[in-house]
């Protein structure tokens, strides 16, 4: 791998260690704080509050664990990593997408998911300060043209093509 691929990959795996960080710690806090007030969340305008909040957050953890796969995989410079990494954007992207159709229902099920969107998804609100979803598979797109990230899945440096299986 040049040093280029080797800067891309450790680029790569920061960033997306900051979010994972970050993100935990911000749905942590959210967690707790809302866990405190349970009681609270559900109310006459939005009486699934509580259960869209679980499953919000149940969601950001899902995604905050296949970030941090794809982080350590990208830190020992495994392709496999920049795989992970872009199929979990995607999935976030379709994420955003299905949350945002959630609210059109009407009430009191589309409050109620309005409602928990932003104290359920405080796990991967740290990637909306700079769109990563967006710009990681902007950027990954970009390297892989650019001939930076080039290579196959699994496949090691050290052993030539057909000498081993993944």
């Amino acid at each position: 791998m040049n040093t280029s691929g080797k800067r891309a990959f450790w680029a790569f795996g920061a960033v997306t260690a900051v979010i994972v960080v970050a993100g935990a710690i911000f749905l942590a806090m959210t967690m707790v704080a809302s866990l405190r007030q349970f009681s609270h969340l559900n109310d006459a305008a939005g009486p699934y509050t509580a259960l869209f909040f679980g499953v919000f957050s149940f969601a950001n953890l899902v995604f905050l664990g296949l970030l941090s796969v794809a982080a350590l995989r990208l830190f020992r410079m495994d392709y496999r990593g920049i795989a992970l990494l872009a199929l979990t954007l995607k999935c976030e992207l379709v994420y955003f997408f299905l949350t945002s159709l959630l609210w059109l229902i009407p009430e009191p099920i589309g409050m109620s998911a309005g409602r928990a969107t932003g104290i359920g998804n405080m796990g991967i609100s740290p990637q909306i300060f700079f769109a990563y979803p967006i710009t990681g598979l902007i950027t990954i797109w970009a390297l892989r043209q650019l001939g930076i990230l080039k290579g196959e899945s699994g496949r090691r440096e050290d052993c030539p093509p057909g000498s081993h299986t993944t």
